[in-house]
């Protein structure tokens, strides 16, 4: 894209600014904040999404986004007093002042501006929550209302991979349907979630929309139905089931853009979900596995201080490798850690290191970045759910329980695995019967998963079905072993362990 304005000219796709046609120098970080001031001229743009746009993931000062504002105006000959070509929106942002022509250049690349968000270099969705109706006659569901609204700000906002416009700017707007254009144009949402409060006598009902405002569509809504006594008890648990649910939903759907997109421009964030979408499943196959590291590996080749993706690439990496052995589990370690370093405060980074340290036997190091990952994001209903049979494994079972039964709660929509690790918790509680109810209802079948239900099945003296069970799950993978299976799991109480392996020996699995 090429923008003209004045005698300048800015060309996105070979990163260049002229002047009369004589190339002026510029820092990266300086160009890309002109470019995204330029590309944005029709409105103003806060101080929030500069930062989001320009340091992601990141902690910085006031004083880097007033330098780099200062040295775009100084290559523009404006100044702070002057403010010809961006003038400051004082509390609030920027805005670009002067008139601008586009013209896209098919050579470059690029197929549309800048200024789609989908399209920055690590861009994320963006969601806003505007305040909840009180369609009640009480004034005192005001207080409520907003109160709810606050609430699923502050819980989504631990979702890395999502940006929560701040509550002072989506507290602006009343309403999704008479402002779509505006929620996109001044705040570039790409999704809004609106409620309301209903009183009907001693009865409560709270309603949730998320809207894909591409579209107007509703994602996703519910309805929440509670007598009077029972609404600020029950807030917490309505706010969390939301917000996972909400998190999930979003994923999905940029999955899905994301798949559906035909071009080889991707950003790191694209390429994350690409990723996970092969390795959705809890014991992914080779193909799959290659697939989703490949995306990984992209994702972190466009942005290398992707913390979230360099953890997922380290993931996928043993799947596709096929080999585990202890200097393998090692290295993963390493690499996990250096992803740490990146970003200390991301979830899901501290709970694929507590499965590397699980598989080496550190089970102290396993329990502690496992419960570091849950505090860091008590929403996150996968990370939660991953946390439970390595629980289970380390003999704290009414915890192992407790999480799997709330990452189950707080994400109705939640995948198939689930279940599966559902019913591992119950195994390693002694409950064969409940584990296997509850691995019969995973729909995702595969040769691990039949493993595990056929050692359940021994275990509750179900000997012709088990061997039945094992026979798809030799099926579906001809390497499959009891070796394979629980080499890498380490129990507290090795019992436990050896109990799973006799019962899978049983069941008709090879050694």
């Amino acid at each position: 894209m090429i923008y003209r304005f004045e005698d300048f000219e800015l060309d996105t796709g070979n990163f260049e600014l002229t002047r009369n046609g004589q190339k002026l120098t510029l820092e990266p970080k300086v160009f890309d904040l002109l470019s995204y001031l330029v590309s944005s001229q029709k409105r103003m743009v806060t101080r929030e999404e500069l930062f989001e746009y320009l340091w992601p993931r990141q902690i910085v000062t006031d004083a880097s986004l007033s330098n780099q504002i200062k040295e775009a105006r100084k290559a523009l000959g404006d100044n702070g007093k002057r403010q010809a070509f961006i003038k400051t929106v004082h509390g609030r942002g920027f805005q670009f002042l002067s008139p601008v022509s586009r013209e896209i250049v098919p050579d470059s690349g690029e197929e549309i501006a800048i200024a789609t968000i989908k399209l920055l270099r690590n861009a994320c969705p963006t969601i806003v929550v505007l305040p909840f109706q009180n369609l009640s006659s009480d004034p005192e569901q005001t207080f409520f209302c907003e109160g709810m609204s606050e609430d699923i700000i502050t819980e989504l906002s631990r979702f890395r991979d999502l940006r929560v416009v701040a509550r002072h700017s989506a507290f602006q707007f009343d309403g999704v349907t008479e402002n779509i254009e505006e929620l996109v144009g001044k705040l570039n949402a790409d999704y809004a979630i609106e409620g309301s409060v209903r009183k009907l006598g001693n009865a409560v009902r709270i309603n949730v929309l998320l809207i894909d405002l591409s579209s107007g569509a509703h994602a996703w809504g519910d309805k929440f139905d509670l007598g009077i006594d029972e609404i600020f008890a029950a807030q917490d648990q309505i706010v969390e089931t939301a917000v996972s649910t909400i998190a999930g939903q979003v994923r999905k759907i940029e999955t899905e853009h994301a798949l559906a997109r035909k071009t080889s421009n991707y950003s790191a964030y694209e390429h994350l979900l690409r990723g996970l979408h092969h390795h959705k499943t809890f014991w992914p196959d080779k193909d799959d596995s290659r697939l989703a590291h490949d995306e990984f590996c992209k994702a972190v080749t466009i942005d290398p201080n992707f913390a979230r993706a360099h953890a997922w690439k380290v993931c996928s990496m043993s799947a596709v490798r096929g080999e585990y052995t202890r200097g393998i589990w090692e290295e993963y370690v390493d690499l996990t850690l250096k992803a740490l370093e990146l970003d200390d405060t991301e979830d899901e980074v501290h709970r694929i290191l507590a499965s590397c340290y699980h598989a080496l036997g550190n089970l102290d190091l396993s329990e502690h970045h496992g419960l570091l990952s849950v505090h860091l994001n008590p929403n996150n209903a996968d990370v939660i759910a991953r946390n439970a049979y390595r629980f289970a494994c380390l003999g704290l079972i009414d915890q192992a329980e407790a999480m799997i039964d709330r990452a189950i709660s707080i994400n109705p929509l939640h995948p198939g695995w689930y279940w599966l690790n559902r019913g591992m918790v119950a195994y390693c509680a002694g409950n064969y019967e409940t584990a296997i109810e509850y691995i019969s209802k995973n729909p995702e079948r595969n040769s691990y998963s039949q493993a595990w239900l056929a050692a359940c099945q021994i275990a509750d003296n179900r000997v012709d079905i088990a061997r039945e069970t094992t026979r798809k799950a030799v099926e579906f993978d001809a390497n499959a072993s009891v070796t394979t299976y629980t080499i890498w799991d380490n129990f507290r109480d090795s019992d436990v362990l050896t109990r799973l392996q006799s019962h899978m020996r049983m069941a008709g699995l090879p050694e």
